[in-house]
């Protein structure tokens, strides 16, 4: 006598077809939405940021070749403190 767990009885389970292809589908599902989130993750980081907005009438910050008047690196005839020279020396040794 053929149950619903046994392929006894010639005929085979009816209900395997459409648990096989339901199966299929979800598995076909989750791996085409797993590669376009793939996808979309990839695509994101060759996007360009957008461009900045306009309306700011602001100039742009100027940039400095030479350090301003009354820095350090501006003062030549000021010796350098043991720290620095700490620090220089530590820069420079051999390790």
């Amino acid at each position: 006598m053929p149950n619903e767990f046994t392929n006894k009885g010639g005929g085979g389970d009816r209900r395997f077809l459409p648990r096989l292809l339901r199966g299929a589908v979800r598995t076909g599902t989750f791996v085409l939405k797993t590669l376009y989130d793939g996808l979309k993750a990839m695509g994101s980081q060759w996007a360009h940021p957008p461009p900045p907005d306009p309306c700011c009438d602001a100039p742009p910050a100027e940039l400095l070749d030479v350090p301003p008047d009354g820095h350090p690196e501006r003062l030549p005839d000021l010796p350098m403190t043991d720290e620095e020279l700490d620090l220089w020396a530590r820069l420079y040794a051999d390790p």
